[in-house]
């Protein structure tokens, strides 16, 4: 099994690539097929969603990472009734949450797909370079440019 966590923008920041997010997610997912993937996701609107949508439809397990736990929209109430598991990182709410969050993914996973526009700034880039720094496995997608793996 290889735990594949995902990180990525919400959807102002995505500027209408959803189908180039849906393909890049499907064809990494794909990739590892032999090693039984598992994608851990946090859950938010956009990049987060839009792959765990992918990993559904693809039978590939899902373990949600919900920062705190909260009333649920429909996407994220679909999602979670088709997840492998749900985990809430905290009861509530406080400033650092979604960081934290983020961390653990990270600290969870054997590699991290990263969908970013290539700004130095805000959870995604937070999040890409800690997985740096603990010496994960990473795949981008530059929504600025093209693919990346380090």
């Amino acid at each position: 099994m290889i735990k594949i966590a995902v990180t990525g923008h919400r959807p102002a920041r995505i500027k209408g690539q959803e189908e180039r997010i849906r393909e890049w997610a499907r064809e990494r997912l794909n990739e590892f097929k032999d090693l039984d993937p598992v994608l851990i996701c946090g859950m938010a609107q956009g990049v987060d969603q839009i792959v765990a949508f992918e990993a559904v439809k693809m039978g590939v397990p899902l373990l949600c990472y919900f920062a705190y736990r909260h009333n649920l929209c429909l996407e994220e109430k679909y999602l979670a009734e088709h997840a492998a598991e749900v985990r809430y990182l905290s009861e509530e709410y406080y400033k650092g949450v979604h960081l934290d969050r983020d961390r653990r993914m990270v600290q969870d996973c054997d590699l991290l797909l990263v969908v970013w526009d290539g700004k130095k700034g805000g959870g995604t880039y937070y999040t890409k370079e800690y997985a740096e720094d603990m010496r994960k496995e990473i795949r981008i997608l530059r929504l600025d440019k093209g693919v990346k793996d380090l």
